[in-house]
């Protein structure tokens, strides 16, 4: 993935990866676990990195800030980050593609707090004996709108719905713990479906 050409911005990373990489003995991830294939070009690695290395580099004690953040809006504000300039122009390094703002999306958003922001607030306030942080994360679910994927689509068309991202977690537990381990009898909502299919 390295190359020996390209424009400034790329050599510079470039020159700064070789050095920390023999200073740190890094391993470079295997060129097959990028995974640009059947992505939208804003959620392509390249941009997701460099969301994430803006929101380092400007976010000082960010997991206290974390820790503080009491609403959605509040998430929303510390998440807002743009990449740098480079990024603006670029979904690849090298290849310069028309002029777009690389902020971060209320889909992707909503996603980074479903899946890793709010467990870590449980799972830290579990850990820590700290019930409010706990009770603050479900709450959150409670206030994010209905996850949309394969999943709770398919949970839909069995008339199953929830208004929120705690019903749409919920779901997709339930088909992780028994759907998928074909344990239909010991979940209530499969013995009810039995039931009513015979």
């Amino acid at each position: 993935m390295i190359e020996k050409s390209g424009d400034d911005y790329y050599l510079r990373l470039k020159k700064e990866y070789d050095y920390l990489r023999k200073k740190f003995s890094l391993i470079p991830l295997e060129k097959h676990l990028w995974k640009f294939l059947r992505s939208r070009p804003g959620n392509f690695p390249t941009i997701r990195i460099a969301q994430f290395a803006k929101l380092i580099f400007i976010s000082s004690a960010l997991f206290s800030k974390i820790l503080e953040a009491k609403t959605i809006n509040d998430f929303n504000k510390l998440f807002t980050v743009n990449p740098s300039d480079y990024w603006e122009n670029h979904y690849l390094f090298n290849k310069e593609s028309v002029r777009k703002s690389k902020a971060l999306g209320k889909s992707a958003f909503e996603t980074i707090i479903i899946n890793t922001i709010i467990p870590l607030l449980f799972i830290y306030g579990k850990a820590n004996g700290m019930m409010q942080l706990q009770e603050r994360s479900l709450k959150l679910l409670e206030e994010i709108k209905p996850e949309k994927n394969s999943v709770v689509a398919k949970w839909n068309d069995l008339g199953i719905k929830t208004t929120s991202a705690f019903g749409t977690q919920a779901l997709i537990q339930l088909k992780n713990t028994y759907c998928n381990h074909k344990k239909c009898l010991n979940c209530h909502i499969g013995n009810s479906l039995i039931r009513t299919n015979k």
